[in-house]
């Protein structure tokens, strides 16, 4: 039993060394929040984990939930008054308590969460020397504020961060939002896996009929569909979005009714109380509720036009019981769904794009549909052990899972560009990972890798090297996964024991041509545990090359959408400006691009990259398109080889997924490409992709471009938006969920 002033008498072990008993003491962590309800409601999986290696205090604002909490979990409570609002006079007498009680607790280990308590927490961890201090954020609240106000709610998270040795946020859009406000060192920046703070008890939340007494009750109409809301009537919920959404649903003869579930107790609930009850629409605004699955089970469709979120519990809760969710595009909220699989997404603060998404998902076929993927999305990806683990992994409690990418080298390639992105995005979430190359590479893509921090182990002198494929057997020992990648690394990969993952990164190859060969490379692949495609055209290929019922798995790559983000630039007087990213080989097809600029009058073209044809290429260029193509070579930084660029063009014969392209989407260039598999789930649309080879086509669509410059900004920020499913921490995000899966 644990005494409240920091002594733990059943934690203390003793030995015997030499003939004298020696106290042991066990290591103290603390885990706090502002207020209890949030340990109680969400956290226990995380206590429960820390509690595996060390004896834990709990500090909150007093209250019955932290009795509790004491009471079932056997941990040491200190209540500790904190007020939620900013308060100078009480938040630095709370400050001064917080430094006397860690001083008596001693701990090894801070977990903080929530706003105030982080900031005390953090600041007096630091203050009292507390070696690992985990700050887990949930959410920005400065995403909802303006002016002042935002400024000093974005100085306390720089402050809380700093103060930290690890920050963990709870989404991968969170992450990305973070380091475009600058609010954390990038070094000390994580994310949970694959995002949430504590996933979901999918046997608690499953699906269940509904609840007719209950229905009855409210005064629900049993045929009539039910829309269901469940969180705080304010501001940042998007209430606003929601009332004029209803609203649009009844202008346009839409039957439905709406449940509201949740607290009313902010500064702005009797507003939109009002707001809902006067809405022409059937409206039950049932309030506060301790269990909200009876509720749950009287809806159709759950909606959160949410502004801001860090990732929406609640939409996880609805999806673990079969209730698809429409939600917005927000930080957070844009995570929790998969669009048109497990629900539908919108625009913040856009209510036609709400009743759209409504009015769509009310299709009975496309609800069931939605439901059946969401129940399974939340149970497979969002099991609470692993979301908390990963959450706490930048501590150090447990031991980590070291991941090997195998590859030829580090030589300049997209492929290779995507590793050294990967593996560093692995390190950040907390996964031991690292790049075994089987030859040496200088060059952007290995400084890169060096700047990053992101260790490279050379094993011979080039790919083909036998030292190389033996030190990797010897090499491969000491992990627990092998990630292979490109050939022939995949066929040394093929020969090592253990775990071994195997990403594909082309639908086809010259090898697969060789009369015979099929089938000696068949067994190669099947001695991988996993296979994955970067695209579905990948995988569908892959597919049928092995001939196995085992379809691949689809990972799509990923781009660091933060570092290319910009807006499209509008012309202006001069030429369309047309770039093209890629290695100058045959496959790539640039002579076509060359033609196509050449063919368009009042058009540029940059060719950025490097390769065998280029000298070919060059001598091209000057015949059919004199001063009007540039060749940069390799350059270290692609986002700023792009800026000023109106247009990417690609003529590859095939891709496998079409990186370049998908960062400058991000860039704010709209794209011209072949009409083939990888490029196709690249761009979204077939409206500006021609047929490939098809050169006419292609000269067609540069000159709309040219000749209309609105279309080709519209097109341009559709794309860039496009290009945010693909961010490298949704790939990263997947990878460490598949090295969890058992063998």
């Amino acid at each position: 039993m644990r005494d409240h002033a920091g002594t733990a008498s059943s934690a203390s072990g003793t030995r015997i060394e030499e003939g004298r008993a020696v106290n042991e003491r066990r290591p103290r962590a603390v885990v706090t929040s502002t207020v209890p309800v949030t340990l109680n409601s969400f956290h226990r999986e995380l206590i429960r984990q820390v509690s595996l290696t060390h004896d834990v205090h709990v500090i909150s604002s007093p209250g019955h939930d932290l009795d509790e909490l004491a009471r079932d979990l056997d941990v040491t409570p200190h209540p500790l008054p904190m007020t939620r609002e900013i308060s100078p006079k009480l938040d630095l007498a709370a400050l001064r308590r917080w430094v006397t009680l860690l001083k008596s607790i001693g701990p090894d280990v801070i977990v903080t969460a929530t706003p105030k308590a982080s900031l005390l927490g953090q600041l007096a961890a630091r203050a009292t020397g507390v070696p690992k201090r985990l700050y887990y954020c949930g959410g920005l609240r400065l995403e909802g504020e303006t002016g002042r106000r935002r400024q000093l709610l974005a100085a306390i998270e720089r402050l809380t961060g700093s103060a930290a040795t690890a920050v963990v946020v709870n989404s991968p859009s969170l992450a990305i939002r973070s380091r475009e406000l600058n609010l954390y060192r990038s070094s000390k920046l994580f994310a949970t896996v694959p995002a949430s703070s504590h996933g979901v008890d999918s046997e608690h939340f499953a699906p269940r009929p509904p609840d007719v007494s209950l229905r009855a009750e409210l005064g629900l109409e049993p045929d009539v569909p039910v829309l269901g809301f469940v969180g705080r009537l304010t501001h940042d919920k998007g209430i606003d979005t929601l009332i004029a959404g209803v609203e649009e649903l009844a202008t346009r003869g839409v039957d439905a009714q709406l449940l509201v579930v949740g607290p009313q107790d902010e500064p702005d609930s009797q507003k939109y109380v009002s707001g809902l009850r006067a809405l022409n629409s059937h409206v039950v605004l049932a309030g506060r509720q301790r269990d909200v699955r009876p509720y749950f089970s009287l809806m159709d469709i759950h909606v959160l036009p949410s502004h801001r979120e860090g990732f929406p519990n609640v939409v996880l809760e609805a999806a673990a019981m079969a209730v698809p969710t429409v939600t917005t595009r927000a930080t957070g909220c844009v995570d929790s769904v998969q669009d048109r699989v497990t629900g539908r997404l919108h625009d913040v603060s856009d209510p036609v794009g709400f009743a759209d998404a409504v009015q769509d998902m009310l299709k009975v076929e496309k609800r069931d549909s939605y439901a059946k993927a969401a129940r399974a999305w939340a149970s497979d990806a969002f099991e609470p052990a692993a979301v908390v683990e990963s959450l706490l992994a930048p501590l150090g409690l447990t031991r980590q899972r070291r991941v090997a990418h195998v590859i030829n080298s580090l030589a300049t390639g997209g492929a290779e560009r995507l590793i050294v992105d990967i593996v560093s995005g692995l390190r950040s979430a907390g996964v031991d990972a690292e790049i075994l190359a089987l030859a040496p590479a200088s060059g952007p893509v290995a400084q890169s890798a060096s700047e990053r921090g992101v260790p490279v182990t050379t094993l011979g002198a080039h790919r083909f090297d036998p030292r190389s494929w033996l030190r990797l057997r010897n090499k491969a020992q000491t992990f627990d996964v092998i990630h292979a990648h490109l050939f022939p690394a995949f066929w040394a990969a093929a020969a090592v024991k253990g775990r071994k993952i195997l990403t594909e990164h082309s639908p086809t190859n010259s090898r697969r041509a060789v009369p015979g060969w099929a089938w000696f490379e068949r067994g190669i692949y099947r001695r991988f545990d996993v296979h994955v495609g970067i695209s579905k055209g990948v995988s569908g290929a892959l597919a049928t090359y092995l001939r196995t019922p085992d379809a691949p798995r689809t990972v799509y790559n990923g781009i660091d959408f933060d570092r290319f983000s910009a807006e499209p630039t509008p012309r202006g007087p001069g030429p369309l400006k047309v770039a093209l990213v890629g290695t100058l080989d045959s496959r790539k097809a640039v002579d076509d691009a060359i033609r196509v600029v050449a063919a368009c009058p009042d058009t540029t073209l940059t060719v950025i990259g490097d390769g065998p044809d280029r000298s070919k290429l060059e001598a091209l260029a000057a015949q059919v398109a004199p001063n009007r193509v540039h060749f940069s070579g390799r350059v270290t930084d692609v986002a700023g080889a792009l800026r000023g660029h109106h247009v990417i063009l690609s003529t590859s014969k095939y891709e496998g997924f079409g990186l370049a392209v998908a960062e400058a989407m991000a860039a704010g260039l709209a794209p011209v490409v072949p009409d083939v598999p990888g490029l196709r789930e690249v761009v979204g649309s077939a409206d500006y992709a021609f047929p490939p080879g098809d050169l006419t086509e292609a000269t067609r669509i540069l000159e709309d471009f040219v000749e209309h410059d609105r279309t080709r900004l519209a097109v341009a920020g559709q794309a860039r938006e496009q290009a945010r499913k693909f961010s490298i921490v949704a790939t990263v995000a997947a990878y460490a969920q598949l090295y969890e899966e058992p063998r």
